[in-house]
């Protein structure tokens, strides 16, 4: 099972709302992690942990859902192939 599952499964309650960033932002600090893959909506994300937005696309598996659909939509119509 992946950590990112794990995650967010303990973020679903209520309970964890507050230590799960909290464990999030020092695993990334003892680990160094500097940058964190994540598949969103069938698009690659390459997240900075250290932003408080990318940890809440990690953490949420959403932001800002109309902007998100928005450039998928852009991207599929214009065929926009990424490497």
């Amino acid at each position: 099972m992946k950590i990112r599952t794990i995650i967010n499964f303990l973020y679903k309650f209520k309970i964890f709302k507050r230590i799960v960033p909290t464990l999030l932002k020092v695993m990334v600090k003892f680990f160094y992690i500097n940058e964190i893959k994540v598949v969103h909506n069938n698009l690659i994300f390459l997240l900075n942990p250290k932003n408080p937005i990318d940890r809440e696309i990690y953490l949420k598996d959403k932001y800002e859902d109309d902007q998100i659909t928005f450039l998928k939509k852009k991207i599929d119509e214009n065929r926009i192939k990424f490497l």
